[in-house]
This record gives structure tokens, C-alpha cells and sequence, in this order.
């Protein structure tokens, strides 16, 4: 099991010393083996894809190197990148301090991956700057965001109360809004505040009055704000998966029976996507009343059985937790004798890859599978799949994607929020293989949560 810290160690080790610019900001962008970067742009909502697991590393280690350095990485984005809408503006290089100002496009679809970082990592540190940005981001969401019929503009002027029309911001999207319904309510929870609920359940109320979601209990892919147009296709994830996270949050902690009966609905819908082998099909045609996209993958697959485990832990219906299971062996049988899963599926043909980041999401399923039934198969599968993940690293260098049958590394590229998914998983198995209960449930469950 030492070995499973030790990997996580070394990545940790390589994102404080080899991510940041030489203005000490991260990067986010694609880089390769020889440590050359597409750009020194930082995106500061990939902050929230990788800064909670360096934190969750140091309460399992005992250190606290990655808290001090997180630290800096934050008063730097607050200085350069912070607006005072609370967003913030979406790329810097870290030279040059953007004006603060609320006459800047914003884009609140661009924050999801943040609110959902900071939010857990104020419940792990209980440190109030990240209780601030947190506060900052839902009041701005609130004030700027929401649209009177409760959806959420993509983009927003917050000093003239604009929406913006750029391209495809102008549409509203469902996998935005279930993150802002989950987080707000988040937020209520630690505020107690009634604002934050109120708006979630406008967001809500929102969606579950669409036609489509009437008809069908699925989420349109897009609805067109000047027409009310809803276009027929529906994703499973994330547009459906982040609909069922948000509205189970809510009714976890508001108990409305509409909202349940809202999430029951979205369940019972995606068996629409389920094939022969029990595992979820890709896009949903509500026009054609047909699956349009039968592809099988697990980065898909993995979204819809952590919403089947929320749904099983929050219904209390054991069928939702069956559903998940068969799901699941379906992909153990998948795993390769090295350990690594595959990533795709389509009809006969498979495409031999291994993705680091599906393959460290689905690690976190086993192990909330494994944590709730202690089934040794889901055990066995954890050990071989944590330790594959030392398959993606050559030299210091941890990469992107590696041949399924071999572990030969076919893809010598990868960015940083790749590398807090690996750190995910890692974490999440030595956590439950080792009874590790140093988090509460609830926040465990906030902190895996896919992003």
C-alpha cells in the first residue's frame, strides 16, 4: 500500500516543482516529455480539478507542503485574476495583473471545476479564504447568472446585468446548471442562508419544467434562450449525470418531495441508454426515440454509476446500487492483466487506450463499490488498477494515455488536471483498502465527486 502513497507523492512533488511558470503561477495547458508547454497559461478553474487532492494527500500523509504551497497558488489568482462579480477572468500567464473591473465578459460555465474545489476545500482546511472565493463565486452566480426563467446564461457583462452572445455561450446548458444547483445548495448548507437554496431550487424547477425532461425525463443537450428552442439530443453525461448530481443534493437537503420525484424520473430515464451488457450508451435521440451515439466508454460509464451510488445512499433503494454493480463487473472484465481498463467500447470493435483520467475515475467507483459492499473482486481489481497508474509515468513524467494490453505509453503528452485525476484515484484506493478515516463520509463523498 506504500507504494500507492509513495506514486501520489511523486505526483504532488512534480506539480509544486515543474507546473509553475517562471512567475510561479500553474499551467494548464498541454505539455510533453521535455517538460515544453502549448502556452504559461493558467485557467483558473483548474484549480479545482487538482488543488483538493493535494490537500487530501497531506491530511492522509501527515505533511504539509502541498497546503503551503496551495496557499501561494491562491493569493496569486485572487491578486491577477479575480474580478469584483466574484468570477474570474479565464486565462493568465501570471506577468500582468488583470483590471478589476465588471464591464469584463465573464463566463460562468468556465467556474464549475472551481466551485466545486473550493467548496470541499474549505470543509477539509476550514480555512475562510477558500469560505470567501466560495461565497464570492455562489453570490455572483445569483446577481449575474441566473436567467428569470431560472436557467443560467453562459456568458454575462456582471456591471451592465448583460447576458453576452458569443457563439455557443448564449445557450443554456443543463450540465452548468446541475453543477451550480449542487454547489449553492453546498453552500446553504454552510451558511444557512436562504438565498443559495432558493435559487437551486429555481434552477431546478427550471429544467424539470422543459419539455423534453416532461416527456422523456431527460435533459436537451441545449436550450435556445430567444426561441425556447430544445434541441433533440441528450447526452448521458455530463449534461444528464450533473442534472441527477445537483437535484440529489438538493433533496438531500431540502427533503422536497418534487425534487424526488424529479430524480426518479432522470433514473428510471437512463435505462433509455442501458444495452444487453448493462452498461450506458452514449446520446439519446428524443426525436427519433433511439440511441443516435451507441458508443461505450469508460469515462461516460463512470459518471452514471457515481450518480447510481448517490442516488442508493441518499433513496435508500437497493436497485440503484445493483444497477451500478453489474455496470461495473462489466469493466473488471474489461481490466487488462496489467491493471489498466478500457477506455472504449463500440459494438465489437475496442479501442486498445487507457486514459490516466478515466482510469483513475473509475479507480474511485471500485472503491465506493468496495467501501459499501467489501467485495473482493472489487478489491482485487482496486490493487491492479492503482498500482497501473505507475504504467503512465516515464522519468518524472507522468503522461496521458497508455496501450490497454501492454502499458506502453502511446501518448507522450498530458495536463495538469489529468494529474490531480490520477491523484483522485490513487487516494481514493488507499483510503478505503486501508480503513483510512481521517475525512468524514460526507465530505469523502463531496471530494470524489467526478468533476
Amino acid at each position: 500500500m506504500e507504494r500507492i502513497l509513495k506514486i501520489s507523492d511523486e505526483i504532488c512533488s512534480f506539480i509544486r516543482n515543474r507546473i509553475p511558470n517562471r512567475y510561479g503561477l500553474f499551467r494548464t495547458e498541454q505539455f510533453n516529455g521535455k517538460l515544453e508547454w502549448v502556452s504559461n497559461r493558467c485557467d483558473p478553474d483548474d484549480f479545482g480539478d487538482f488543488a483538493p487532492f493535494m490537500l487530501w494527500f497531506d491530511r492522509v500523509a501527515g505533511k504539509s507542503s502541498n497546503t503551503r504551497w496551495l496557499e501561494r497558488q491562491l493569493g496569486l489568482l485572487n491578486s491577477l485574476l479575480r474580478q469584483k462579480s466574484g468570477f474570474y477572468y479565464p486565462f493568465s500567464d501570471g506577468r500582468r495583473r488583470v483590471k478589476q473591473s465588471n464591464i469584463f465578459p465573464v463566463y460562468p460555465q468556465s467556474h464549475l471545476d472551481l466551485i466545486l474545489g473550493v467548496n470541499i476545500m474549505y470543509r477539509l482546511t476550514k480555512d475562510r479564504a477558500y469560505l470567501e472565493i466560495n461565497r464570492g463565486l455562489c453570490d455572483g452566480i445569483i446577481r449575474y447568472a441566473i436567467s428569470r426563467r431560472g436557467f443560467v446564461h453562459g456568458a454575462v457583462i456582471p456591471g451592465l446585468h448583460l447576458h453576452f452572445p458569443r457563439l455557443g455561450y448564449l445557450r443554456y446548458k443543463p450540465q452548468v446548471s446541475g453543477v451550480f444547483i449542487e454547489e449553492l445548495t453546498n453552500f446553504y448548507e454552510i451558511s444557512r442562508k436562504d438565498a443559495y437554496l432558493e435559487a437551486a431550487k429555481r434552477m431546478a424547477k427550471a429544467w424539470l419544467n422543459t419539455k423534453t425532461f416532461m416527456r422523456h425525463g431527460l435533459f436537451a443537450d441545449q436550450v435556445y434562450p430567444l426561441t425556447n428552442r430544445e434541441v433533440s439530443t441528450a447526452r448521458i453525461s455530463k449534461e444528464n449525470t450533473n442534472m441527477i448530481y445537483g437535484l440529489i443534493r438538493l433533496y438531500e437537503i431540502s427533503g422536497e418531495e418534487w425534487v424526488k420525484g424529479g430524480i426518479l424520473k432522470c433514473l428510471k430515464a437512463l435505462e433509455l441508454y442501458r444495452d444487453a451488457q448493462k452498461v450506458y450508451q452514449k446520446v439519446f435521440d428524443t426525436k427519433l426515440d433511439r440511441i443516435v451515439d451507441g458508443n461505450v466508454s469508460i469515462t461516460h460509464n463512470h459518471m452514471v454509476l457515481g450518480a447510481l451510488i448517490d442516488a442508493y445512499l441518499v433513496l435508500k433503494d437497493r436497485k440503484y446500487l445493483k444497477s451500478a454493480e453489474e455496470s461495473a463487473d462489466f469493466w473488471i472484465r474489461t481490466q487488462s492483466k496489467n491493471g489498466l481498463f478500457l477506455g472504449c467500447e463500440k459494438g465489437q470493435e475496442k479501442w486498445n487506450y487507457c486514459n490516466i483520467d478515466s482510469h483513475s475515475d473509475f479507480i474511485v467507483i471500485l472503491s465506493r463499490l468496495y467501501g459499501l459492499t467489501k467485495r473482493e473482486r472489487y478489491m482485487r481489481s482496486i490493487k491492479k488498477a492503482a498500482y497501473a497508474l505507475g504504467l503512465f509515468k516515464s522519468g518524472e513524467v507522468f503522461y496521458k494515455i497508455a496501450d490497454y494490453e501492454t502499458g506502453n505509453i502511446l501518448c507522450r503528452t498530458n495536463e495538469l488536471k489529468f494529474l490531480g485525476g490520477a491523484l483522485k484515484g490513487l487516494l481514493s484506493a488507499y483510503t478505503v483498502l486501508n480503513n483510512v478515516k481521517k475525512i468524514d463520509k460526507e465530505t469523502l463523498r463531496l471530494l470524489v465527486r467526478d468533476r
